[in-house]
């Protein structure tokens, strides 16, 4: 199943419903045809996804801040 296509990469991020690997989140890279395992379900991604995100953030953050 298509979740959405990741922006600006022409790559689709999947979920497979049937098999072994159901419920595992997978990204279809258009250019060599490849599907690349992300993680193992919808949850597990949103949590890599956040966990990324709130690192860049907090390195920004931190490289502005002072200690008192």
């Amino acid at each position: 199943m298509v979740i959405s296509e990741i922006p600006r990469t022409g790559n689709y991020l999947l979920m497979a419903t049937t098999g072994a690997e159901t419920e595992r989140i997978f990204e279809f890279e258009h250019d060599g045809f490849e599907f690349i395992e992300q993680a193992q379900d919808i949850e597990a991604y949103v949590d890599k996804m956040l966990g990324s995100a709130l690192s860049r953030v907090m390195i920004e953050v931190s490289g502005g801040s002072r200690s008192w």
